[in-house]
């Protein structure tokens, strides 16, 4: 399975420098260019990248790499004396930007190698394959901007690939260290023998995780549905722009120049902006648009610092509430210990007087050391099936915060790689922005599809440990037999010492369990305390993130009437 995805990236690459052979062969024939000489650039490019993924392994995402490129070079030549031509240099900082989805430092370096090398040599040697017009000195200077553009989308494409590997490498880590959690819990559960009412209660704790996982996984799938909603209207909204396309070029340089000024203060975390200039009819709705974006931005952002600040104090309160709660606790633990050894030394003053019943009470102070025992590891199974449930709430929660902001994040990328678009020239860096985000966009969702395959996977676990749980009543029906069989023998003895012994030993029993219970009682606290402190942290990051936005005075009254 881990073969095949990885596999996929590279061959999503192939696929798309394979769709530009017969772009660059049409667009050659309409421009009046060399069929020939262009189709066959793009030809040979794409053979060779397949025969160097092909021949070395450590070629496998550098071949496309090649290939992908090599198609921007063959459509640059096919545009030869066209006035687009210069236009046409647009496509290699987009597909430079697709190699992001390989996660190949070596492929985004050789295709950065290949657009140099390209731009260099036919700016000294051909400059009609790559430049309309110009003198030498004019070329290489295109060439020494178009270089620094490279240099710094390369940079950033870096960047961004190793990041997203060394998020690859922590969320198999946390994988293996949940499927390592999941053993041990497993283990405890093959050795767990309890009383029939304890192995009742674990069941309905696991039940009770299933349904929370599965009420986690519709959530998911539902984000998941309104993403794939999202992507359909934009892709709606596409079609109709190139339709009107040639109708809006008067208007274009306004609504550019609006939407430039206004995306920069955005990128600086200004979430007051808005568009106050008058747009054309035709593109009111996009300025509309833009501020009910990031009118909704601003909100959400006012809304998260809010509830984060008060996160903090409540958990502070719980933490400070659970401390005290488990000091308390640790002293009533410790008062139970004397009593149950004061306990422990009549228990056996009264077994001296006893000596007629030494077998059958040695028989039923067995049976009751087992059934301790089994409390025990049952107590641990249901300690484990705790924990597993937390975690895939947790999960359940940064898994719908991730795929709300991935939405959002799309969504502005989206209407801005189009506006960009729409600029031409002035719009140009913009869109290889907005293309960089909607990569990251694209690959937090695929990261959450992972999660909810762990969730799954979680669930899965707790149902096979709610049925061995079940398994264990009817050993342990078993085990009652033998101990009220025991009792009945122990019922001939005189009626004055059978009652002082039963009496001992039900206060012991009560004691010795209520030592244990108020023992993982302090140990709940103590988790719990720790994982109030963890989420303090979490909540004060959080603010700190916020912070960084320059929210509204909207926001800022909506916070105070809070």
């Amino acid at each position: 399975m881990h073969a095949v995805v990885t596999q996929t990236p590279e061959r999503m690459i192939f696929a798309l420098a394979t769709l530009f052979v017969p772009i660059v062969a049409v667009v050659a024939a309409l421009v009046g260019a060399n069929f020939i000489v262009t189709t066959g650039i793009s030809v040979s490019f794409l053979a060779l990248g397949a025969l160097m993924a092909r021949s070395q392994p450590k070629l496998a995402s550098v071949g496309p790499a090649v290939a992908l490129i090599g198609q921007a070079i063959a459509l640059t030549a096919a545009f030869d004396g066209h006035p687009w031509q210069i236009d046409s240099h647009m496509l290699f900082f987009a597909l430079l930007a697709c190699l992001v989805s390989m996660r190949s430092l070596s492929a985004l370096l050789v295709g950065a190698i290949v657009i140099a090398l390209h731009h260099l040599s036919l700016a000294a040697f051909m400059p009609a394959l790559i430049y309309p017009s110009g003198g030498l000195v004019e070329n290489f200077g295109r060439t020494a901007l178009h270089a620094v553009i490279v240099v710094l989308e390369t940079s950033a494409l870096l960047a961004t690939v190793h990041n997203l590997n060394q998020m690859h490498s922590k969320m198999r880590a946390q994988t293996g260290t949940l499927r390592s959690s999941l053993d041990d819990a497993d283990k405890a559960k093959q050795s767990a023998i309890a009383s029939k009412s304890e192995a009742e209660a674990s069941r309905a704790q696991a039940e009770s995780a299933q349904r929370e996982a599965e009420a986690a996984l519709a959530k998911v799938k539902e984000a998941t549905a309104l993403r794939e909603e999202a992507e359909a209207r934009q892709s709606k909204l596409d079609q109709e722009k190139r339709e009107v396309e040639n109708k809006q070029q008067k208007a274009q340089m306004l609504v550019v120049d609006t939407l430039r000024v206004a995306l920069i203060e955005l990128e600086g975390g200004d979430l007051s902006t808005r568009i106050t200039q008058a747009f054309p009819e035709e593109y009111q709705a996009l300025a509309d648009g833009f501020n009910s974006a990031v009118q909704s931005l601003d909100d959400l952002v006012a809304e998260v610092l809010y509830h984060s600040e008060q996160m903090g104090g409540e958990i502070r309160d719980i933490s400070s509430a659970t401390n005290d709660l488990a000091h308390r606790t640790e002293s009533q633990a410790a008062n139970l210990q004397i009593t149950s050894e004061e306990l422990d030394e009549l228990t056996q003053s009264v077994l001296l007087n006893a000596k007629n019943v030494d077998q059958a009470n040695g028989n039923s102070s067995q049976a009751k050391s087992s059934a301790q025992t089994s409390g025990v590891v049952v107590s641990q199974a249901s300690t484990a099936m705790s924990a597993i449930k937390t975690e895939a709430e947790e999960i359940a929660k940064i898994v719908t915060l991730i795929e709300g902001i991935s939405f959002q994040t799309n969504l502005l990328a989206l209407n801005a790689g189009v506006e960009a678009a729409r600029a031409g020239d002035a719009g140009r860096g913009f869109a290889v922005v907005a293309s960089e985000v909607r990569a990251l966009a694209q690959r937090s969702s695929e990261s959450v599809v992972s999660i909810r395959a762990l969730i799954e996977r979680s669930t899965g676990q707790v149902n096979d440990g709610s049925k061995k749980i079940s398994d264990t009543v009817s050993s342990l029906e078993a085990v009652e037999v033998a101990i009220v069989d025991i009792t009945s023998k122990m019922g001939e003895i005189s009626s004055s010492t059978q009652e002082q012994s039963k009496r001992i030993t039900t206060i012991n029993k009560s004691i010795s369990e209520m030592g244990g219970v108020t023992q993982r009682n302090a140990a709940m606290f103590e988790e719990t305390n720790a994982a109030c402190t963890n989420l303090a942290n979490g909540a004060d990051e959080l603010q700190q993130l916020t912070r960084r936005f320059k929210i509204s005075e909207n926001g800022r009254v909506g916070l105070a009437a809070a």
